[in-house]
């Protein structure tokens, strides 16, 4: 019998190197407004932001997958808002996991087998094939991460909400389950704080069988966010 060969793909697009850009611009406005100095972050567009200063600070350089972006200084407070950058990139990430993924849930749906998508902070991304009902992925920075679930798994499991902390606590932005049904988008919409921390571990100990309503309920008073598409 022929041995199967696993999906396993490495790509480096451009719609990849977009979301990875929007996520490391993020991250890069919440590091500033960590800066006791930094009184509000305007951004002009995708490729330019105003740093409000109470006082004259050396401030951080941005990292690679955004060495490009403008930067201007001004003296005083402006008012920040960035708030939609999170919910526009949940949504062009939900978009390409469905992209990718979408075709590989037919198999999931015959015999269990999961497949994984992330992109991670260097700008590139991969597409892999893991086991029946499960993935095994070794630990890299990741922005975005996306698996599929058969055809009624919509709900994310246990072992799906502590990779999502981990995601989350390392500057990640979104993950995704693509189902031959639909998908869901679990996001933050805003920094990850303690609050968000506790929601996410209240969802695991939630002992009732899970519905996405339930879900919207418990995450309602937290920066984490859903999309049911």
């Amino acid at each position: 019998m022929k041995k199967h060969s696993k999906v396993q793909y490495l790509l480096d697009n451009t719609d990849i190197h977009y979301l990875a850009r929007l996520a490391s611009m993020i991250v890069y406005i919440e590091s500033l407004m960590e800066i006791p100095e930094v009184i509000g972050v305007e951004v002009v567009d995708e490729n330019e932001i105003i740093i409000g200063l109470s006082n004259e600070t050396a401030l951080p350089k941005p990292p690679s997958l955004i060495n490009d972006l403008l930067i201007r200084e001004v003296n005083g407070p402006i008012e920040s808002n960035y708030q939609w950058l999170y919910r526009h990139a949940a949504f062009k990430f939900l978009d390409l996991a469905n992209d990718v993924l979408k075709t590989y849930t037919l198999i999931t749906d015959r015999n269990g087998i999961e497949f994984y998508l992330a992109i991670f902070d260097n700008g590139k991304g991969v597409l892999l094939e893991g086991g029946k009902l499960r993935i095994a992925i070794p630990f890299i920075r990741t922005y975005y991460a996306a698996h599929t679930h058969p055809r009624e798994g919509l709900i994310p499991s246990p072992k799906d909400i502590r990779a999502l902390i981990d995601l989350f606590t390392y500057g990640g932005l979104a993950s995704v389950i693509v189902t031959s049904l639909n998908s869901l988008c679990i996001y933050r919409n805003g920094p990850f704080r303690i609050e968000d921390y506790e929601a996410l571990i209240n969802v695991n100990r939630y002992e009732n069988p899970l519905t996405i309503n339930k879900l919207y309920s418990l995450l309602s008073n937290s920066n984490i966010k859903l999309i049911v598409k």
